[in-house]
């Protein structure tokens, strides 16, 4: 059983672990996958085949980095496994997330925001569309630089998201302050 003086010094710590935690992840985000169109094969098996592309933000792209695309459904291919222009792409083994992992020489993307024109393009038994999370890092190329690891939301076939870490830290401390709060009120 835990302690209550364990639960009071506890709980708030974990609270603003998470918010700090949650708030980070949240503003590094420079690789931003957006949703494009989803084109219906039709026929006997009809699949369908989601397109995306890259808002990016003051980036270099280096050898490594990747942008993943988790909560999708049915995933049967990646139409190129090459990928469009130096990704690769890369498919989990259980057919519910697709990686582009950048192999090519670094290219910095500039001191403003843009659009990378390739197609990100996977292929689905599912035609659905819910909020799906998609992963992504890469370099920032301005002083003091290093890795960003960004955390964001598209539309994609599959299943609804899961809060990450962040938030979900956070709220576990919430509830045990609550919990410790409303255990202190009922002793009394």
């Amino acid at each position: 059983m835990i302690g209550l003086s364990w639960l009071r010094k506890t709980a708030p710590l974990l609270g603003l672990a998470g918010l700090l935690l949650a708030g980070f992840t949240a503003n590094a985000n420079t690789l931003t996958l957006v949703d494009n169109a989803v084109v219906v094969t039709a026929g006997p098996g009809t699949s369908f085949t989601w397109h995306y592309h890259v808002d990016w933000a003051n980036s270099t792209i280096q050898f490594g980095d990747f942008i993943t695309l988790t909560g999708a459904a049915g995933i049967t291919s990646a139409p190129d496994p090459d990928g469009p222009g130096g990704w690769t792409a890369t498919v989990s083994a259980g057919f519910t997330s697709v990686t582009w992992t950048w192999a090519d020489a670094d290219r910095p993307l500039g001191p403003g925001s843009g659009t990378l024109p390739e197609p990100f393009t996977y292929v689905s038994k599912i035609g659905t569309a819910v909020q799906g999370n998609f992963t992504s890092q890469d370099h920032v190329n301005t002083p003091p630089g290093g890795t960003s690891g960004a955390f964001g939301h598209v539309t994609v076939a599959g299943i609804a998201p899961v809060p990450d870490g962040g938030s979900t830290v956070a709220l576990l401390g919430f509830a045990l302050m609550a919990l410790g709060g409303l255990h202190r009120k009922l002793r009394k």
